[in-house]
Parts: structure tokens; C-alpha cells; sequence
């Protein structure tokens, strides 16, 4: 019976660590994208809807294709330098800005992306975290 209430116990500890966890994530500011090793979007908060127009089953290819990024200088920004490609070869940045236009759209949104690459327990990447920051109110008032 020790052992029962012992059990309850944690596992109701764990239910409230988790539930702390996903309030958090879910209130997070900056947008917030896990993605698998073939870029398949497996957990996003809500910010990233308005930010990046991400919709629930969106893969990262779809993403990047309803919209230009390009470098903060304006250069170009191949693919083989997206974020989400470079995380996924094993690199980890902190607030790289990016700048891009929605298809079709006429405003530019800057973005500080932070990026981190998820490891296995052979630590091989499964995936990676991307954090994307809306900077482009300070961008503006710079201007």
C-alpha cells in the first residue's frame, strides 16, 4: 500500500511539473517551433501562428514557402542557410537576425532566431528548437 501512495504521489507531482511546463510554453511572447529531423513541425506554442502564419500540420518546407527571407543586410538567404537547415546540421546560433516578407505582402517582419539542435540518447540529431523574436518595432523606431 506504501508503495501505491508513493506512486500517486509522483505521479501527481509529474502532472503538475507538466502542466507548469506547458502554461509556460503556451504564454511564451517568442514564437516557438520543435521540429523532427525532417522537418516536420512536432510542437509549436500559439505565438507562432501570428508571427510566422504557421498553421497546425505545417512542415518547415511550407513554411519557408509562403515567404522571402533574406539576411538583415538584405542579401539573399539560401536554403542551405535557413535556420532550420543549419540546426539540423548540428549548429547552434543565438539571436541571428533574419528578415522576410509574407508572399504577396508588403511589410517586412525582423526576426531574432535563436536555434539548438535536439540530441538522442546515442546523440545523434532527432530535431531541433527554434525560437523566433519580433523585433521589428525596433527596427522601426531605429529607422
Amino acid at each position: 500500500m506504501k508503495n501505491i501512495e508513493h506512486l500517486v504521489a509522483a505521479h501527481e507531482k509529474l502532472r503538475h511539473s507538466v502542466s507548469v511546463l506547458q502554461s509556460t510554453f503556451n504564454s511564451m511572447a517568442e514564437a516557438v517551433l520543435v521540429i523532427d529531423s525532417k522537418g516536420a513541425v512536432i510542437l509549436s506554442n500559439p505565438a507562432a501562428e501570428p508571427l510566422l502564419h504557421y498553421r497546425r500540420g505545417m512542415t518547415m518546407s511550407q513554411l519557408r514557402a509562403q515567404s522571402v527571407p533574406r539576411r538583415a543586410d538584405d542579401s539573399a538567404l539560401p536554403p542551405d542557410q535557413m535556420p532550420a537547415a543549419r540546426v539540423l546540421r548540428g549548429e547552434q546560433f543565438d539571436r541571428e537576425e533574419i528578415v522576410t516578407r509574407l508572399s504577396g505582402g508588403r511589410d517586412l517582419v525582423h526576426l531574432m532566431v535563436s536555434g539548438r539542435p535536439l540530441r538522442d540518447v546515442s546523440g545523434a540529431i532527432s530535431g531541433a528548437a527554434l525560437v523566433f523574436h519580433d523585433i521589428t518595432a525596433a527596427r522601426e523606431t531605429e529607422r
